[in-house]
């Protein structure tokens, strides 16, 4: 179950996409943007604000995805997790690339809280055979992979800037939020609807 999409499978890509609604399942494999990923899948300049509450495999972002070499670049979570079992992040839940097809993933931030079962985490539950390049979670969280930072930092940390100009609650936001008609920009803060 996702905001955007519950299964994306073959060659597919994914860009500008927001979720701002909640997602509610009993089962696992739930997000903001796409739920269960099967193929070689890009996810570029989204993000996610709404609560995503499951069993497990949950993220902001994506819930899970097997062994597909995935990229996912410049996107964001401000939602909130809940699972009862295993493998939550506020990015992903469960993300793998191959030995001999890395994923990618770079530019991503999670300001929401996650709280789940065992590998429950404030960026990835699971992360394997992944390149992973500017990923911010908040101080104090639990986080393996990516770097923490005070809100403060958060709030000026370097992200790509052909994808994130201006702010959004505080946060960088992406370039295409001042140009959608729900989103209006003033003094380089983007306010949503």
């Amino acid at each position: 179950v996702a905001g955007i999409s519950g299964y994306v499978g073959g060659v597919v890509s994914i860009a500008n996409c927001a979720n701002l609604g909640d997602v509610v399942t009993g089962g696992n494999y739930a997000a903001g943007i796409a739920a269960y990923i099967s193929g070689n899948v890009s996810i570029t300049a989204s993000y996610n604000k709404g609560d995503i509450t499951a069993n497990g495999y949950a993220g902001g972002i994506l819930g899970y995805n097997g062994t597909n070499q995935i990229t996912v670049k410049a996107c964001y979570n401000e939602g909130n997790i809940t699972a009862a079992n295993t493998n939550n992040g506020g990015i992903a839940g469960w993300l793998k690339g191959s030995s001999s097809n890395k994923s990618v993933v770079t530019d991503v931030y999670n300001a929401g809280t996650v709280t789940g079962g065992e590998y429950t985490e404030s960026l990835f539950g699971i992360l394997e055979n992944v390149e992973l390049e500017r990923a911010y979670s908040l101080s104090g969280t639990t986080d393996s992979y990516g770097e923490q930072l005070a809100s403060y930092k958060l709030k000026t940390a370097y992200l790509d800037s052909d994808y994130y100009c201006g702010t959004c609650d505080g946060y960088p936001a992406l370039c295409w939020q001042t140009d959608a008609r729900f989103h209006e920009k003033k003094d380089g803060v983007v306010t949503e609807p």
